[in-house]
Order: structure tokens, then C-alpha cells, then sequence
């Protein structure tokens, strides 16, 4: 018959083993999100770089935007982008969006 320091220890033999378990899955997490930050933080550097060359290029906002392809900002790795743009105030309190300056330019 086991004493019950015995049986007291082969519960926490389970519970350990469960908690050890957690642990090893919360860094393979870690270890994800981290190389996901990276792959997004390179991905968005190419975008980046790609659009200033199209725009060097002679290509517009406006007929970028045209095509489908949003200006990139610049973003904390792992975190979307906006989905609305921001509008700013005039110096007489109306608010205009960041692109009311373009040439309405015809694609």
C-alpha cells in the first residue's frame, strides 16, 4: 500500500508534466512569432522599396492606387495596416484627407 506522500508525489508528477508540456509549446510559439516578425518586417522593406522604384519610374499615387496598390507605411512588425485614412484638420478647423493635393490625372 502507498503512503499518501506517495500518492501526493505521483499527482505532481502529472501536474509537472502538463506544466512542462506548456512551457515547451509557449516557446515554439515565441520562436514563431519572432521569425513571422522578421518575414514581415523583410516583406514590408521590399514593398517599400518597390513602390519608391515604381514611382521613380514615373508611376503616380494616384494610378498606383488605381491598380490596387495602396502607398506601404511604415509598420511595427506583425501588426496590419490601417484600413481607414487618417484625416487631417486645415488651418481653418475643416478636415481634408492626405490626398485632396493630387492632380485628378485620368489612368
Amino acid at each position: 500500500m502507498t503512503t499518501l506522500s506517495e500518492k501526493a508525489q505521483e499527482l505532481l508528477e502529472g501536474r509537472k508534466q502538463a506544466v512542462e508540456q506548456l512551457g515547451s509549446a509557449h516557446e515554439e510559439l515565441e520562436a514563431l512569432e519572432a521569425r513571422y516578425a522578421e518575414e514581415m518586417a523583410t516583406a514590408q522593406r521590399k514593398v517599400s522599396d518597390a513602390y519608391k522604384a515604381a514611382t521613380s519610374a514615373g508611376w503616380t499615387e494616384r494610378e498606383l492606387r488605381v491598380l490596387g496598390v495602396q502607398r506601404p507605411t511604415s509598420q511595427r512588425a506583425g501588426r496590419a495596416p490601417a484600413t481607414r485614412a487618417k484625416r487631417r484638420t486645415t488651418s481653418r478647423g475643416t478636415s481634408a484627407s492626405a490626398d485632396s493635393t493630387e492632380v485628378g490625372e485620368a489612368v
